[in-house]
C-alpha cells in the first residue's frame, strides 16, 4: 500500500513538472453551478494552472488559484468564452479553435490557439500563443491581395499554367480580351 501511494505521489510530481515546463499554457477551471434542481453553470473556478498559464494572465498562480473567472478575466464572459467552457462541458464535445486575444494584460499577444476538453466537473484548457505564425499568414494574405489588385490593373494579359499546361491563373484583362 505504501508503495502504490509512493508510486501516486511520484505520477502526480512528474505529471506536474511535465505541466510547467510545457510550451503551452494549461488551465484546469471547476464549474461554479447555481444552487437548486437545474444546477446550471454560471462560472468557472481557476482550480490549476501551470506557470506558463499564470504568465499569460500577468500574475502569480497563488494569486490565481482558487478564484472565478469573472472575478480574474471578466472578458471571458463578455466575449463569449465561459459559454464555450460550458457548452463543452454539457456537450462532452471538444473544442479547438484559433482566437484574436484583445483582453489580455500583456498585450503582446495577440493570437492564440486554444483546445478545451472536458474533465469532470469542468474543462481542461491548453492555450498556445501563435501570434508570429498568425501575423506571418496574415502578412502573406495582404501580399497575395496586393498582386491580386495589380495583376488585375494590368492592362496586359496575364495567364500562369501549371506543369501540364493547364491554366491556374488569368487576370481580367486576360478574361476580357479571351473573353
Amino acid at each position: 500500500l505504501r508503495r502504490s501511494a509512493k508510486q501516486v505521489i511520484d505520477a502526480q510530481l512528474m505529471l506536474r513538472a511535465a505541466a510547467d515546463a510545457s510550451l503551452d499554457a494549461v488551465f484546469l477551471f471547476k464549474a461554479c453551478r447555481m444552487a437548486g434542481a437545474r444546477r446550471e453553470v454560471l462560472d468557472f473556478t481557476i482550480a490549476d494552472l501551470n506557470e506558463r498559464a499564470a504568465q499569460l494572465l500577468g500574475r502569480s498562480s497563488a494569486e490565481l488559484k482558487g478564484k472565478r473567472l469573472l472575478e480574474v478575466v471578466p472578458d471571458l464572459h463578455t466575449k463569449g468564452f465561459v459559454e464555450r467552457f460550458r457548452h463543452v462541458l454539457e456537450t462532452r464535445q471538444p473544442l479547438q479553435e484559433e482566437i484574436e486575444a484583445d483582453f489580455l494584460p500583456n498585450r503582446d499577444v495577440h493570437w492564440l490557439h486554444h483546445q478545451i476538453v472536458p474533465i469532470t466537473d469542468g474543462v481542461a484548457i491548453t492555450v498556445r500563443d501563435i501570434t508570429s505564425r498568425k501575423e506571418t499568414e496574415l502578412a502573406m494574405r495582404k501580399n497575395q491581395a496586393e498582386l491580386a489588385a495589380v495583376n488585375d490593373a494590368s492592362p496586359l494579359a496575364l495567364m500562369r499554367a501549371d506543369a501540364t499546361g493547364h491554366r491556374t491563373y488569368v487576370n481580367s484583362t486576360f478574361e476580357l480580351i479571351t473573353g
